[in-house]
């Protein structure tokens, strides 16, 4: 979310202020005054004032001039904003319009890919409704670019992706090589061997103790994934009712099971929240290890992994 205090004036101009209005910082319009909140690349306006005006009119995208209270925010995911102040008595010239322009933001990320010798690139774009087109061949993607999908580019290690981003008429352009692995440890294969089983420590699954995070967890691993020497709780926080469920260290369940006994718990402790916790995570081999830690952006240690 990016925010701005405006003061606007009829008498032939308009005056920005970053913070409370001061006359010394009437003109101060730098872009560090803005800031993403949420990574919605939304741009909100507070404390808006007039002087010698009665009427604050805005402008989106080149859209239709229309009537905004100035004592409301303004909340817009347009990329461009004009605003202007009226005195509707006729008194006072109208004001000199203020602009504000949105910017694109491009982030991105390597991960191990199953593909022997590739690199996952996965990349977050702000405002996320820009249209983001790539390329790993070196053609401009503004003409030639794919589309750009989850959970990401598939790229050979050395490889030059190029990508542009665009919404309304504002447009944004990166470039990034592909990291290579240290020629020391380069064998043309993943880190983990794509067909043996890996298994994951549970320590490196600390964090599942609320309902949403645990659920979310559940229905992004595979069916033939297994989880071993696993207990599961729920808990409601006011009446301190608990239920827990511990299966014996040898039994291996599919994410489907833990659901269900999830489902089972829900009906003992009504509203309570979910804590899921495991030994060990058993993959059926490395790529599928692999392509879940892309799938999920996820990133785990290799000291919490044996293969």
């Amino acid at each position: 979310m990016r925010t701005r205090t405006l003061i606007l004036c009829a008498a032939l101009m308009v005056l920005l202020a970053a913070g409370v209005w001061s006359a010394s910082a009437a003109t101060d319009t730098t872009d560090e005054r803005l800031i993403h909140a949420s990574g919605t690349g939304e741009i909100t306006t507070t404390d808006i004032k007039l002087s010698h005006a009665d009427r604050l009119m805005i402008r989106e995208d080149g859209d239709q001039w229309r009537t905004h209270s100035p004592d409301a925010p303004l909340v817009s995911q347009a990329m461009t904003i004009e605003f202007k102040a009226q005195d509707s008595r006729g008194e006072n010239n109208e004001g000199n319009p203020y602009r504000i322009e949105n910017s694109i933001d491009l982030y991105h990320d390597f991960m191990d890919s199953p593909t022997p010798g590739h690199k996952v690139v996965k990349i977050k774009v702000v405002p996320p409704s820009s249209t983001l087109l790539y390329t790993i061949d070196g053609a401009n993607p503004a003409n030639n670019g794919k589309p750009y999908r989850p959970p990401g580019i598939d790229a050979p290690e050395g490889a030059t992706v190029r990508v542009h981003a665009a919404k309304g008429n504002i447009t944004r352009d990166a470039s990034f090589t592909v990291p290579r692995q240290p020629s020391g440890d380069r064998d043309d294969s993943p880190t983990f061997d794509p067909d043996l089983p890996v298994t994951v420590n549970g320590r490196a699954f600390t964090h599942l103790v609320s309902r949403s995070v645990a659920y979310q967890f559940l229905a992004a691993l595979s069916a033939e994934t297994r989880l071993q020497m696993v207990q599961a709780k729920v808990v409601h926080a006011a009446t301190d009712n608990t239920v827990t469920l511990t299966w014996a260290r040898k039994t291996q369940l599919t994410p489907q099971q833990l659901l269900t006994a999830f489902e089972f718990l829900d009906q003992q402790v009504p509203d309570g929240e979910w804590q899921l916790r495991f030994e060990q995570l058993h993959f059926t081999d490395g790529r599928s290890f692999l392509q879940w830690q892309v799938d999920t952006s996820t990133r785990i240690e290799q000291s919490q992994v044996t293969q």
